[in-house]
């Protein structure tokens, strides 16, 4: 299993197609945290706000991550444009060569 840091996360963490903040990302004693904010776009094209969110990523296993949606906005913005299994399939596919075999 190859060794996580902060700066290989900020590397690996996907950019664009909508998650277009830069990642702040925070060392903790035993996982990572992560948080972005990922820019809504509506059923017209146009621009619709952006859903704040964060990951935990552990350290032991990290595509056992954990999302999280920050505020009522970004809840709302999960619900309407269906962003929780878009996001854990993009982070998933981002972590797996940093998990257990």
């Amino acid at each position: 299993m190859k060794k996580l840091t902060t700066e290989k996360l900020a590397e690996i963490l996907s950019h664009g197609s909508g998650i277009d903040g830069t990642w702040y990302i925070e060392e903790m004693k035993g996982y990572f945290k992560a948080v972005n904010f990922y820019h809504c776009m509506d059923e017209n094209g146009f621009y619709d706000g952006y859903a704040d969110f964060s990951l935990i990523i552990p350290k032991s296993n990290p595509t056992n991550f954990r999302l999280h949606f920050h505020g009522q906005t970004s809840q709302y913005k999960n619900k309407r444009y269906m962003l929780r299994e878009y996001l854990e399939d993009t982070f998933y596919y981002d972590l797996r060569k940093y998990s257990l075999p």
